[in-house]
């Protein structure tokens, strides 16, 4: 969980306390022994299938940063290394305000790595696992940023393919943080992607994948992360996912059947509207959902204002 937590002191650093965490771990190791003059590794942050993300203190600029690393034993794998590299071409290209900011990227023999802007109030799934569910508002408010921030990646033509809590940071804290998409390990440009490099047409999460990209299909487009978000968007309010299974084959074999539990059956306390909006992105289809992300953000902003109370306006009257 990326949250400050008190510590020691951490002396004339400028950057706030943060909780140590010294357990042994080889890529830690690593860090420390090429990055060390410039970064004072704190603690690991999260990892995934290919990285480990490390909270470090920048030496030089008395700052946070997140460190994330190729796993040690995939630093020797060509291809692994590509992949890596292109992951972290992909996020310096994109420039925006809803997107981690990268700060360098670099490697050696042990080492593959990227420093980005250490984002501080923890990711989505931290949230939610505190708390089952989001207010109506609240998500209606994340949706509609990570709407925005995807209508722009999809302008870049890319597709990120891995919408899900985890790959959701909180800039900030308490009710108002805002919303960062990041991680695009798994990321796609149907327009540039051919042959050597390409991401594996079924990389992702399987519960948020949508029925085209859990089947494998090759050119999935931006409306595959509007179902993601649509799922995302139903598990913040319902507290469960739509379409559940023990194994990709069981969620696939219900995506199938393009059915689900209503959101309104899940979560009765949901406006009509605002479901429908979230029902439409989950449509087995492409053709049925959402046409991208702009639409989808309009959708949820005219169901936001549809349940908000209506307040009389009454003339002022000059003495």
């Amino acid at each position: 969980m990326m949250t400050r937590e008190a510590a020691a002191d951490p002396g004339d650093s400028g950057v706030p306390p943060v909780g140590e965490d010294a357990a042994p771990d080889a890529d830690r190791e690593a860090v420390e022994r090429e990055l060390g003059a410039q970064y004072q590794v704190v603690r690991r942050l999260g990892s995934g299938a290919a990285g480990i993300v490390y909270l470090a203190r920048d030496r030089v600029l008395h700052r946070l940063v997140a460190i994330k690393v190729l796993r040690g034993e995939l630093a020797g794998d060509p291809a692994e290394r590509e992949r890596f590299r292109d992951e972290a071409r992909l996020s310096v290209r994109l420039s925006h305000p809803g997107l981690v900011p990268i700060y360098s990227v670099g490697e050696s023999a042990a080492l593959v790595y990227t420093v980005m802007q250490y984002v501080e109030g923890g990711s989505l799934a931290d949230h939610v696992r505190r708390t089952r569910r989001m207010t109506v508002h609240d998500t209606v408010r994340v949706l509609r940023e990570l709407a925005e921030v995807l209508d722009y990646v999809h302008r870049q033509g890319v597709v990120h393919r891995d919408i899900k809590p985890e790959n959701v940071l909180l800039a900030g804290t308490g009710p108002m943080a805002r919303p960062v998409l990041g991680d695009f390990g798994v990321a796609a440009q149907p327009f540039r992607d051919r042959g050597v490099g390409r991401p594996p047409p079924a990389a992702g999460t399987a519960h948020y994948m949508s029925p085209e990209q859990l089947w494998g299909e090759v050119d999935v487009d931006r409306r595959s992360d509007i179902f993601s978000l649509g799922v995302l968007g139903y598990r913040l309010m319902a507290g469960v996912i739509p379409h559940d299974g023990p194994n990709a084959a069981a969620i696939a074999a219900s995506r199938a059947t393009g059915r689900h539990v209503p959101l309104r059956a899940a979560a009765p306390h949901v406006p009509p509207r605002l479901a429908a909006v979230i029902e439409r992105c989950l449509e087995k289809e492409p053709d049925d959902r959402w046409r991208n992300a702009r639409e989808l953000h309009g959708a949820l902003l005219r169901a936001q204002h549809a349940g908000a109370p209506r307040w009389r306006l009454w003339p002022l009257r000059w003495r």
